[in-house]
């Protein structure tokens, strides 16, 4: 509100407001519907995932797969390139899809920054079929030609569990453990709450080298 004084001078005084008993019983029951529809469309998600990929199999060539048995050494190495390679493919469709196409992926963004574990399931059609297309993209070819089975076995271990982890609401996270290590993983939650940096799922090297934070304005003297 306004109050104008005798001499014409004003102030500006702000009235604070506290929702009524009902007011709060309705937004409690939007939050509620929210919830219950992102919950019933990750159910939904879930099976779609295993008809996708039933499909994609029916089509798509076998995979050639290396059924040797690897050193200890080679196992770590050609698991380890797997999941940088999935996390670096899928930072630039990540920011592709921000940038040019944000309705491909405004359905994992749905639960605004209240994150949990079930929003790795909450995306549309497309959204999850790039992911999934990118890891299998990484799983066809290994260091020395064919995957191998094993290595197979740890990336998809090891990306389920980033990928839960990071967008999981406990106190008992890896990346919290290791935030460094994990920056992607770590700082999820903030691009959740602002659709900004960090683009990365898992590691922070892509957001480093390509979208570093913005520079704190100077102060002023």
């Amino acid at each position: 509100s306004v109050d104008i004084d005798e001499s014409g001078e004003y102030e500006l005084s702000v009235i604070h407001t506290t929702p009524s008993g009902e007011e709060r019983m309705a937004q409690s029951k939007a939050i509620k519907a929210q919830v219950d529809g992102d919950e019933k469309h990750v159910r939904t998600a879930g099976v779609g995932y295993f008809i996708g990929i039933y499909l994609f199999k029916q089509v798509a060539p076998p995979a050639e797969i290396d059924w040797s048995c690897p050193s200890p050494g080679f196992l770590v190495v050609e698991t380890a390139v797997g999941v940088l390679a999935y996390d670096a493919i899928f930072y630039g469709l990540h920011r592709l899809m921000h940038a040019c196409a944000y309705r491909l992926h405004a359905r994992h963004h749905s639960s605004g920054p209240r994150v949990n574990a079930q929003e790795v399931l909450n995306q549309d059609v497309v959204d999850a079929s790039l992911q999934v297309l990118t890891n299998i993209l990484v799983q066809r070819r290994g260091l020395r030609g064919p995957k191998n089975w094993l290595a197979r076995i740890m990336h998809n271990i090891i990306v389920t569990l980033l990928l839960t982890d990071s967008h999981a609401d406990t106190p008992w996270r890896l990346s919290d453990m290791f935030p460094r290590l994990l920056a992607g993983a770590a700082r999820h939650r903030e691009h959740h709450a602002t659709g900004g940096p960090p683009y990365q799922q898992f590691f922070g090297f892509m957001d480093a080298a390509f979208s570093p934070p913005p520079a704190p304005a100077k102060k002023v003297v």
